[in-house]
């Protein structure tokens, strides 16, 4: 990968995870609001005949407001980065939701041995795909080396 496209991957860092942050922000949100029309509706509660106040519930609005930047800052994102290096982060949102909803949404369950499991084997994805992009900037590297024309690469 040349040099100024590995910066800018990099640099693109910091807005992934803000868009990351503001996806799982907003998703949390829009639980809290469901949530609030939920307990305001009683045992009469249906999503269709609800759906008014869930749409003008104030968290509902601050969630799809902080989702829909999210969706913004990620198009910043895909100018700058790779989509093969970027789209791997957003597993994160993942493991984010399953150790943030316990904390903040009363009466969700801490993670049972299978959320655990996936959260795991998500980060090992995560850090294998990040690893396998290593090493194939060290394959092209050795390549541009005097050892031949690196192959898909106009010269």
């Amino acid at each position: 990968m040349p040099e100024d496209k590995r910066s800018k991957n990099l640099k693109a860092i910091p807005l992934i995870i803000f868009s990351v942050s503001l996806m799982v922000t907003g998703q949390v949100l829009e639980k809290m609001g469901i949530r609030d029309v939920q307990e305001r509706a009683g045992d009469s509660f249906a999503f269709a005949t609800h759906i008014w106040l869930i749409v003008i519930n104030r968290y509902v609005l601050i969630g799809i407001v902080g989702y829909g930047i999210s969706a913004f800052v990620w198009l910043l994102v895909l100018s700058m980065a790779d989509l093969s290096f970027a789209y791997p982060f957003l597993a994160v949102s993942y493991v984010a939701i399953i150790i943030v909803s316990p904390l903040t949404l009363p009466g969700e369950r801490w993670p049972d041995f299978w959320k655990v499991l996936a959260i795991v084997l998500i980060i090992a994805g995560v850090l294998c795909m990040a690893q396998g992009e290593k090493a194939r900037e060290k394959r092209l590297r050795k390549l541009r080396c005097g050892q031949g024309p690196v192959p898909g690469e106009k010269e």
